[in-house]
């Protein structure tokens, strides 16, 4: 794959991967493990959207606190996405700066388990409100910082290359 994320071809990949390299029927390269199990040029820029995402993400948020990366103590990551993240491949390919990720909790799906809590405990409730009173929401979507950062994380670069030894 290159930086810009298009797999490569068989006759341009290192030769040690040329047995699991083909093309797809648009001429995109094409990694198969199996006949039916393969990753294509639509898996790899979804992975680019996420990262990009992810990424522009930490960067406003990190940015409209005034804090560095290195200064976070924890990131706890919750939801059906952060259920089957890898935070040191997410760290290794662009999408978490390499500072969090040692210090990223991945809490699975746990929002029932939170809402029972906040229901059935007062303690976690009244955790819940602290918490909650800290907070401030700042909308992504709109954010001209975002817009900007977004297309400049959608890149792998070399340092994101792994190793193919």
């Amino acid at each position: 794959m290159d930086g810009t994320g298009r797999l490569l071809s068989p006759e341009e990949a290192p030769e040690q991967l040329r047995p699991w390299l083909s093309e797809d029927e648009n001429g995109n390269g094409c990694f198969r493990l199996t006949e039916r199990v393969y990753l294509s040029a639509g898996d790899v820029r979804q992975l680019q959207l996420a990262k990009a995402a992810v990424a522009a993400g930490i960067e406003v948020l990190t940015g409209s606190m005034g804090i560095e990366a290195e200064n976070i103590d924890r990131v706890y990551i919750a939801g059906g996405f952060g259920s089957h993240l890898d935070t040191r491949a997410a760290a290794a390919i662009g999408m978490l700066p390499g500072e969090l990720a040692e210090k990223t909790v991945v809490l699975g799906n746990s929002a029932l388990s939170g809402a029972a809590m906040a229901l059935l405990d007062m303690e976690s409730r009244a955790r819940l409100d602290e918490i909650q009173a800290k907070c401030r929401y700042i909308e992504l979507s709109g954010d001209t910082r975002f817009n900007r950062a977004f297309p400049m994380h959608m890149m792998f670069t070399e340092e994101d290359e792994p190793e193919w030894n």
